[in-house]
């Protein structure tokens, strides 16, 4: 399986646990919040793991989110210091 198969059936995975028995709005709203403050703690290598993971739950919850919200999403979440070396195209 490829990455982008893995994370997504790896997201789809984890939500659909995460909203058996529980309400799916307040889960869907959860994932956004969670996404939205995700930022770098340790390695880079780490950090796109865990955001490919993210990123693949929140095409879930929102599909019409384009690449570029994602693209500037990966940049901000980076640490300051290399914040400033990433270059988005």
């Amino acid at each position: 399986m490829n990455d982008a198969v893995d994370a997504w059936y790896q997201g789809w995975a984890r939500l659909r646990g995460e909203c058996v028995g529980k309400n799916l709005w307040m889960n869907m709203t959860n994932i956004i919040e969670e996404f939205n403050k995700f930022k770098q703690v340790g390695m880079v290598s780490e950090y796109q793991s865990n955001f490919e993971e993210l990123k693949a739950l929140m095409i879930i919850t929102n599909p019409s989110l384009f690449e570029a919200y994602f693209v500037s999403s990966l940049r901000n979440g980076l640490s300051e210091e290399l914040r400033p070396t990433v270059k988005i195209l």
